[in-house]
């Protein structure tokens, strides 16, 4: 799948030519330089992202280990009641 000369055209006429039968023809010169900051934006996006993502994971870490906490003192205050 490559890219149609009419969708590129729109956002990029420099790109698009026209050859001897009127057929519209591609020059991409400059798109490795757009990729290239595409990737570089999608790579600082995902970034910070999993930056993100691994605040919250540490942070319900210690949410789930402080509710564990509370279900063994519980657990351990019901065993008293139940021996007693």
């Amino acid at each position: 799948t490559g890219m149609i000369a009419q969708d590129v055209e729109r956002v990029f006429p420099d790109w698009v030519g026209e050859d001897a039968d009127g057929f519209k023809t591609l020059t991409v010169i400059g798109f490795e330089g757009l990729v290239v900051e595409a990737m570089r934006e999608l790579r600082e996006e995902k970034d910070a992202e999993i930056a993100r993502i691994r605040a919250d994971n540490a942070s319900l870490r210690g949410r789930l280990a402080a509710v564990e906490r509370a279900v063994a003192l519980i657990a351990v205050a019901r065993n008293k009641e139940t021996t007693e």
